[in-house]
């Protein structure tokens, strides 16, 4: 039976799994150290490569070069995401020991987010090679710049999403091994205003309050949020005033704007545009561009097949089918938008990330890593 050959193996490679993690947690790949992210990728292409998966680089000066290991076959092709930055405080770097296990836990800097998340992908792979198991094509990406917006490999993302059948993202899956079925999409609104300084003791009159201005219009963006019709609108960010004295001539805000579809998406920025456009009697100027970040990851076709695959493979491994709506993005998210099936939350489970109290639970690895190997026999 697959499933217990794939199991088996696993279980046997163990602890080869925990020695790997513990030498990615040990480089710094916080997404601004470009040597720390290269070296990581650097050491994942090794592996790979012994595999038989050719390697096709995206070199970057600025950031953590990224690249797409591809190994051919008949028949569909499976893409596998994977990131190699992380992000954590720095000074969890001075504060050995980096790596440490406690009971069933595992922590250190991004010992989920990803390390563990890479080690169960290329163990999932090794795992149907060397188990005899069919394996369809397959593409593993590995982001440089995932933790910035993948900005430096979004047009490689949609290109090897769109000659790939299915998509399965490895970030970690949530309690109880669940899976991430649906993701919201993501834009910001970056609102700028302008008034006019003026003294604050001898000609306050004469200065507009760019402050006050803002907090007139920021409070009825805010009044946008709808919990229930699942639309975030946040505003999350305010910055004015050049000196305790002075009127405020210039004010910047931040909007995070979440939202599960693109009409949402659409009506959420037609309603800041009506906010930010109207008629202002205190002669303040407002200025402001709206961005698309990452569109929904949601359901295409083929999407029913992907997930019964996945579910399938739980069933045979005695994972209870469990799954989540999340409202943080990934690549994913690009990958869906060009209507390619996607799954995410297919690594092991963790939580606390991007802290310094980021942990594994280490015996998730194994059946996590059986499941996505076991599901991508199934997309053969």
């Amino acid at each position: 039976m697959a499933a217990e050959a794939i199991r088996t193996y696993l279980e046997e490679k163990h602890g080869e799994m925990m020695t790997l993690l513990e030498r990615l947690v040990r480089i710094d790949n916080r997404s601004s150290n470009k040597t720390g992210v290269d070296q990581m990728g650097s050491i994942l292409q090794a592996e790979y490569e012994v595999l038989g998966f050719s390697t096709e680089r995206f070199e970057q000066t600025h950031c953590g070069s990224s690249m797409i290991l591809r190994r051919d076959a008949p028949g569909r092709r499976v893409l596998l995401i994977c990131h190699l930055d992380s992000v954590f405080p720095a000074d969890m770097l001075d504060h050995p020991p980096l790596f440490r296990k406690e009971g069933n836990l595992a922590y250190g800097p991004g010992v989920v987010d990803m390390k563990a998340c890479l080690v169960g992908c290329l163990c999932a792979v090794k795992a149907l090679l060397d188990t005899g198991s069919p394996v369809p094509a397959l593409s593993v990406l590995l982001a440089g710049d995932e933790e910035l917006g993948s900005l430096s490999i979004t047009d490689e993302i949609i290109k090897e999403g769109k000659r790939s059948d299915f998509c399965l993202v490895t970030e970690g899956a949530r309690p109880g091994m669940a899976l991430v079925t649906e993701r919201k999409g993501l834009a910001k609104v970056n609102i700028r205003c302008e008034g006019k300084d003026a003294h604050a003791g001898n000609e306050p009159q004469k200065g507009i309050n760019a402050l006050l201005a803002l907090c007139d219009v920021l409070p009825r963006i805010a009044a946008l949020n709808d919990w229930d019709q699942d639309r975030f609108c946040l505003v999350t960010q305010m910055n004015a005033g050049e000196a305790p004295n002075v009127v405020p001539r210039l004010g910047t805000a931040y909007v995070d704007l979440r939202f599960s579809s693109l009409e949402t998406y659409e009506y959420l920025k037609a309603q800041i545009d009506s906010i930010l456009n109207a008629p202002r009697q205190d002669g303040a100027k407002l200025t402001w561009k709206t961005e698309l970040i990452k569109p929904p990851m949601a359901p295409v076709p083929g999407f029913e097949e992907l997930l019964n695959a996945v579910i399938q493979s739980g069933d045979e491994l005695g994972i209870p089918y469990r799954w989540v709506k999340a409202g943080g993005i990934t690549d994913g998210n690009t990958v869906a938008s060009v209507g390619t099936p996607t799954l995410d939350g297919m690594g092991p489970v963790g939580g606390m990330m991007c802290s310094e109290s980021e942990f594994l639970e280490i015996d998730t690895m194994v059946p996590c890593a059986a499941r996505l190997a076991l599901a991508v026999s199934k997309l053969k």
